[in-house]
């Protein structure tokens, strides 16, 4: 019998990659590893199947006849027999989530099989390993190029940049506040202005101007010309492209495409009411540098400093990434928002004329 290898083919949404898989008999489907901002979409071909999950890799699983999670009892049953695993959804993030805010750890394992075939040759089943994106989310927790996570306190009212390349910037202020994490008073802090700048484009979200509904509310230039974008609006800016949607926007250049979404600050006491958080693609192997674009070049098992919550009391964050990045947090500090001068400033104008790549062997090689 003719044994069938697996395609994945990817979609791009602007916030997620969407992997198509063919759930069909006679096909060897190779151990997938995403990020929990990704998407897998089963479609049924031929017999009827199911798709289970069981927590842990399918090499150590034993028990499949009590999946932990039902992604379909019957994939051929569904709409246009085909199941959408949203894996941050609503539907399936609590599994695979388990704990709101907290990166997961990197390889976080799921066995996904289809349970009447899982001993065939080939086997209905892979090893789905999960990661966070790179980004940065709530007080502020950083996850890395390398899959490890580390904390980032800032300077209140301080601006600091987090990817340099050349042509490509990304500063971040942050702002502190105080505010209730269930027993425990934290005096922490927020991301709550967002820059990017390109050769042809600087863009802007400020927290402090969103208000209660959370419409996004992004302003800049192109080249020259000023422009501010409401909810669902496009601009394209030569290779900068700048898209939003209800609360969020996406902002990619020929390097990068960075992901932002504005956020309430819960339990507020003190500070800003908002909060920014985002998400990175690096789409070339460019040179980079800055808190997040260093990673990149990180071994593997290199991890950061974390804040170390106690169960109650009060407690204020320390962490400024040490760990990860070079010289210390200090030499990250910009003095405005579109300003790229700093130690480890990568930023070159007319860039696509000095842009310096490596390829990827010559990035995981440290």
């Amino acid at each position: 019998m003719l044994k069938q290898i697996l395609v994945l083919i990817k979609i791009s949404t602007g916030f997620c990659n969407i992997n198509s898989i063919n759930w069909r008999l006679n096909t060897y489907y190779p151990d997938l590893s995403l990020t929990t901002s990704d998407g897998i979409l089963f479609k049924n071909v031929g017999s009827y199947h199911n798709v289970y999950v069981k927590k842990g890799n399918c090499d150590d699983v034993t028990d499949i006849s009590t999946p932990d999670m039902i992604i379909s009892d019957d994939l051929g049953a569904e709409t246009s027999s085909q199941k959408m695993l949203d894996i941050d959804g609503p539907e399936f993030g609590s599994f695979f989530i388990p704990i709101p805010f907290i990166p997961i750890p990197p390889h976080n394992q799921y066995c996904i099989y289809c349970l009447p075939h899982y001993y065939l040759s080939p086997p209905m089943k892979f090893t789905l390993s999960l990661t966070e994106p790179p980004g940065g989310s709530g007080d502020p927790h950083l996850v890395l190029a390398n899959g490890q996570t580390t904390d980032f306190r800032g300077v209140n009212n301080t601006y600091f940049n987090f990817i340099t390349s050349p042509g490509f910037g990304f500063n971040i202020k942050t702002n502190d506040a105080d505010f209730m994490l269930k027993k425990v008073l934290v005096h922490g802090s927020f991301m709550t202005e967002a820059h990017i700048f390109t050769e042809e484009a600087k863009v802007s979200l400020f927290g402090e101007k969103i208000g209660k509904t959370n419409l996004v509310f992004v302003n800049g230039t192109c080249g020259l010309e000023r422009f501010k974008l409401g909810p669902h609006r496009l601009l394209e800016c030569k290779t900068t492209r700048i898209k939003t949607e209800y609360s969020s926007f996406v902002v990619s250049s020929f390097d990068w495409e960075l992901s932002l979404r504005l956020n309430f600050v819960y339990n507020r006491l003190k500070g800003p009411f908002k909060r920014i958080d985002f998400e990175v693609k690096k789409l070339s192997n460019v040179e980079s540098h800055g808190i997040i674009g260093q990673s990149y070049y990180l071994n593997k098992d290199v991890k950061g400093e974390i804040d170390a919550y106690p169960l109650e009391g009060e407690f204020t964050t320390y962490s400024m990434a040490n760990g990860v990045i070079d010289g210390s947090y200090k030499d990250y500090i910009v003095s405005s928002p579109y300003d790229y001068k700093f130690k480890y400033s990568k930023y070159i104008n007319n860039s696509f004329t000095k842009r310096k790549t490596y390829n990827t062997t010559e990035i995981y090689s440290n």
